[in-house]
Parts: C-alpha cells; sequence; structure tokens
C-alpha cells in the first residue's frame, strides 16, 4: 500500500489585545491620496442621485483673513429661497382690520365692535338662539352689500327668506340688482345637502381672481345661513352615524377657507346655538355641528334676543313691541376685541332699530354722552333717550356716523381706551 502525503495547514495566529494593527503604507510624499467616494448603490440596483447645486446667488463667498480664505454663506438668502420654492410667504401679514380692507355690515354697532366689518378673505360667524335675528341681520347684510355694490352669492340653506319682507327693505332681487359693469350682482341658492353647499361654494370661489393686495375691500360676499341646516347625504339617506355632521365639517371647512384666502371675497354665516346640558343642571351653550366651524373662523359673534317690554341696561324699559337684542364678541383674530358687547334693539315686523343703532354708535365712541336716569347730552343740550333717537332720523346725525365709521382713527381710540398698551420689563 502506497501512503499518501498529507499537507499540514499552518494554523493563524491570533493577535493579543496589546498588539496594535499594522501600519498602512504611507507615499513617498506624505501625502495621502484623496479617494473619491462613489454613489452607493440602492436596493433596486440603481445608483442615488446627485445633490442639487445651489444657486449662483447662494454659492459661498471665499474671504481672506489673515492669509487663510474662509467660505461663508449667505444663511438668510438661503432661507429666502427655500420658502419661495416651496411657496411659503415670510411678509408679515396686515393683522389690524379697518375700513380700508372691510366692508360696511349695515349696522353702526356691527362695524365698531368687529374693527370695520366684514374683511377681505376672511370668515366670519354669527351665532345665537333660535328667533334671535341671526336671518334679519343677513338681509341687512344683503342690503348694505348692495349698496356697496358687491356681487352678492346667498346661499339660504334654512330657507328663511322671505322675499316679500326683504323688498320691503329695499332689497332688489334677480336682475333688477346689476353691477358697475352690467353683469348680475345677486345669486340666490337652496342647496339640498352639506355636500351640495360647499362644493358650489368652492367652485364659485375659485372663478374669483387672486387678490394682488391683501388690504383691499373684498368685491364679494358670500352669506351662508346657516351651518345648523347642512344636511348630509347619508342622513337623508337613513345611514347615519355617530358625528357625522361634524366629521364633514372637519373635512370641508380647511377647504373653504383655503377658497376664500386666495379670493377677493368674505364669508359671513350663521350657526344655531344649543343648550347641552339635562334640565336645569349643567346647563350651557354650544356651537352646534362641532368645533371645527369654532377654529376655522376668524371672528364669532354671539346675539340674544330678550322679551318684548323689557328692560335695557343702561337704555331703560324697551316699549311692547320691541325687544333688546346684545351682540358679544366671542372671537377676533383681526383686532382685541374678544368680550365687548354692544346694545341693540329688534323692532316687531321691521327689523333691527336703526335709529337706536347709531344713537348707540354715538355714544360709544364717546360723541354723546351718557347721563343719570337715561338722560343724554347731544350738542351741549340735555334730552330723553327719546327724544334723541328721534334726532337721529336727521340727516347730520347720520352723516356724522358714516363720516366717524370710516375714520380709522375712532376704532384705534376705541381699542386702545379698552384695553391700553403696557410695556413689560423683562
Amino acid at each position: 500500500m502506497t501512503q499518501t502525503a498529507t499537507t499540514e495547514i499552518p494554523k493563524r495566529k491570533k493577535r493579543s489585545k496589546k498588539e496594535s494593527p499594522p501600519e498602512k503604507e504611507k507615499p513617498k510624499n506624505g501625502k495621502q491620496k484623496k479617494v473619491e467616494a462613489k454613489a452607493a448603490p440602492s436596493k433596486n440596483g440603481k445608483s442615488k442621485k446627485e445633490a442639487l447645486p445651489l444657486p449662483a446667488a447662494l454659492l459661498p463667498e471665499e474671504q481672506e483673513t489673515k492669509g487663510k480664505s474662509k467660505k461663508l454663506i449667505n444663511v438668510d438668502a438661503l432661507i429666502l429661497e427655500s420658502c419661495k420654492a416651496v411657496g411659503i410667504s415670510c411678509e408679515y401679514p396686515v393683522q389690524f382690520s379697518s375700513p380700508v380692507n372691510c366692508v360696511h355690515s349695515g349696522s353702526f354697532l356691527f362695524d365698531l365692535v368687529s374693527s370695520g366689518g366684514f374683511r377681505n378673505g376672511r370668515m366670519h360667524t354669527i351665532s345665537g338662539p333660535s328667533g334671535a335675528g341671526k336671518s334679519t341681520l343677513m338681509q341687512y347684510v344683503v342690503l348694505a352689500a348692495q349698496k356697496q355694490g358687491l356681487r352678492i352669492y346667498h346661499f339660504d340653506i334654512e330657507k328663511s327668506a322671505i322675499f316679500t319682507y326683504m323688498k320691503r327693505q329695499g332689497i332688489k332681487m334677480g336682475d333688477d340688482y346689476r353691477l358697475a359693469n352690467g353683469d348680475r350682482g345677486y345669486y340666490y341658492f337652496r342647496p339640498r345637502t352639506l355636500e351640495e353647499a360647499y362644493k358650489a361654494a368652492c367652485r364659485l370661489l375659485e372663478i374669483l381672481p387672486t387678490p394682488q393686495n391683501p388690504n383691499t375691500r373684498p368685491d364679494t360676499i358670500l352669506i351662508m345661513d346657516s351651518y345648523k341646516s347642512m344636511v348630509p347625504q347619508e342622513h337623508l339617506d337613513g345611514k347615519a352615524t355617530l358625528g357625522l355632521h361634524a366629521r364633514l365639517h372637519d373635512y370641508w371647512q380647511p377647504i373653504l377657507r383655503n377658497q376664500i384666502e386666495n379670493s377677493t371675497a368674505t364669508l359671513v354665516a350663521t350657526n344655531q346655538m344649543r343648550v347641552k346640558g339635562i334640565g336645569s343642571f349643567f346647563c350651557r351653550e354650544e356651537e352646534s355641528a362641532g368645533n371645527a366651524l369654532k377654529f376655522y373662523a376668524d371672528a364669532r359673534y354671539l346675539i340674544t334676543r330678550s322679551k318684548t317690554g323689557s328692560d335695557q341696561k343702561g337704555w331703560g324699559k324697551c316699549p311692547d313691541h320691541v325687544s333688546p337684542v346684545a351682540l358679544r364678541v366671542l372671537k377676533n383674530r383681526m383686532c382685541d376685541s374678544e368680550g365687548i358687547k354692544a346694545d341693540m334693539r329688534f323692532i316687531r315686523g321691521l327689523g333691527f332699530d336703526l335709529l337706536h343703532d347709531r344713537l348707540a354708535f354715538l355714544v360709544m365712541i364717546d360723541e354723546v354722552k351718557k347721563l343719570e336716569k337715561n338722560m343724554l347730552e347731544l350738542a351741549g343740550e340735555k334730552c330723553s333717550y327719546k327724544k334723541a333717537r328721534s334726532l337721529m332720523r336727521e340727516k347730520e346725525w347720520y352723516k356724522l356716523c358714516q363720516k366717524k365709521r370710516k375714520d380709522i382713527k375712532v376704532y384705534e381710540d376705541f381699542f386702545n381706551k379698552r384695553a391700553p398698551a403696557e410695556e413689560w420689563e423683562l
């Protein structure tokens, strides 16, 4: 038998912990070659895309300091260029509302507490219990918009508009109202469902041009009366689920807000107040249709109406056919008017008392002084409320109200008097 030769494989020596790794050979000139990093291949085998180069204006500039070159990057220009590429605006908005960027609401008191009226690109909500006068106030808004030559989109969802009553107030219906260019100016809609109302409103706002200057007055007013009357299609089909109404408003409100901000229009809507609680315990009034209507609204107002013939604080007892109305600001992002109250009056069968509206407006801006025992001082003469109200029929007092309503300084003095500015020491 022949023996086969076996070769022994040398065992690999283990390096002790104390031994250091072998040093790499250095080049003769003392400089190490730079190895260019290649793009790492991805899972699908394709190499990753290289980073986009910076714009020429943002390239680092070399600055020589003590013989050494140092690269500097213009950070401010880089931030502005990045925001511009994404589409984010870095300009400060005009926060304070004024008659320059608002339209008249039809009430001098409402204009005062809202700092000018209804502002361009904003959403306004007027809430209140049933029968408080919300729909009637919307008709005054329509009348004031026609006098200012605005385009009107009137969504009467709860079908509360009475045409004979509107014509009695002086509102032009249908083709009777024309804009300055001859186009029809008043459009009346009665959507059946919530989806129809939102889709139609967004489509109408898309037609409007984009405002070049956001600090201008709107040329279109969108009226929605009311949020509570919007019924989802699933509810009519008998497939309603818990919270359906609120979820749909939560979906459509940001879309509608985006359309309003990018158009030359303003939105005025109404909503119903409901009492939440059991019996007379833990009762509180809340707006219906969810919290999305509260969040996306730029201004919210509460209107409440008392019984006819009731006493109105500071103004005396109302006649039997007149009921006091309280207007309160719940929220306003355009001025510091939260919590301000205004006293209005409602005449049965006629609507809001416009003579009282003028008188109360002049009292709130200190043009007319209030005295004891419901007495007033007009032009240096003392008179009763009844006589002062009748004087508001004269043209000179109406012209004075119009002049003060358009004066920006009147609003600045009114809000500064209410909450003077204070400097904080840090």
